[in-house]
């Protein structure tokens, strides 16, 4: 009894133990995202602080891409810095030793993971604003195309911190300018879509002008609104003349002796 007894406790300080390790690991792997965020916010930072010193908008791109380009290498560097310092010196005379050897194949192999993860995501970043540049030349809508497809690609990533789509905010862009164009024409004193002026005006009531308002070359007659298709003794009668002429009797815009209401009356 006494022997199952001390096994059993031997198997409770290792369980015990176990759990110690696995939260100790957590703990550690929390530090290293905690770092990795800091690391990655304190980039953005400098980015940003060194891109708004500019006003030229391609400069500003410029600048942005290629110190994002400069911190990959950077990182590259950060791989193997322990592995490259534990080799200096540790060659023949002190000079420069082996960097892998059988000690470290483990973290060795662990660094050139790390390496091709970093390289595949700098050949993306690479290749990305290869085809935002042939984009932006290429697209009748210029750097606008791009900007689009950046806010896309930020949202499909979850990088954006906005909860509307780019559907939604097309949709509401749509009825700001609907909403803005009927305001135009409400301030014109047009009721309805696409009304312009004088000329809508006389479009819409055909050859009917008011006085002191003369018709212009080209004016359409008779056509829409109160004047469509009206026989021309109801308009005043006559073919319509230029230069202000007014029937004195009737008031149309015809000669009195032209006049078929004077005459029917």
């Amino acid at each position: 009894m006494a022997g199952g007894e001390a096994i059993t406790a031997l198997a409770a300080k290792q369980q015990a133990a176990m759990q110690k390790w696995e939260e100790m690991e957590k703990k550690v792997k929390k530090m290293e995202a905690e770092q990795a965020e800091a690391k990655k916010k304190a980039r953005k930072s400098a980015i940003k602080e060194e891109s708004d010193k500019y006003l030229n908008k391609s400069i500003k791109r410029g600048v942005k891409v290629q110190m994002e380009s400069l911190d990959f290498i950077t990182d590259l560097e950060e791989v193997w810095a322990d592995l490259a310092k534990a080799a200096e010196g540790a060659g023949e005379g002190g000079g420069e030793g082996t960097v892998i050897t059988a000690d470290n194949v483990k973290q060795s192999n662990d660094a050139l993971d790390q390496m091709t993860t970093i390289i595949t995501k700098f050949r993306l970043h690479t290749q990305w604003e290869l085809d935002m540049q042939i984009a932006a030349g290429s697209s009748t809508m210029g750097w606008g195309t791009v900007t689009q497809w950046e806010l896309k690609k930020k949202r499909e990533e979850g990088e954006s911190v906005w909860s509307m789509t780019p559907e939604d905010m097309r949709k509401i862009e749509q009825e700001k300018l609907t909403y803005d164009r009927q305001l135009r024409l409400a301030g014109r004193g047009g009721g309805a879509a696409g009304f312009d002026g004088k000329r809508d005006y006389e479009r819409a009531f055909g050859d009917i002008w008011m006085d002191g308002q003369e018709p212009y070359a080209g004016a359409p007659r008779g056509r829409g609104g109160r004047g469509r298709g009206a026989p021309d003794y109801q308009r005043g009668g006559g073919a319509p003349r230029r230069g202000g002429v007014r029937c004195y009797g009737c008031g149309g815009n015809h000669f009195h002796k032209d006049c078929r209401v004077q005459a029917g009356s």
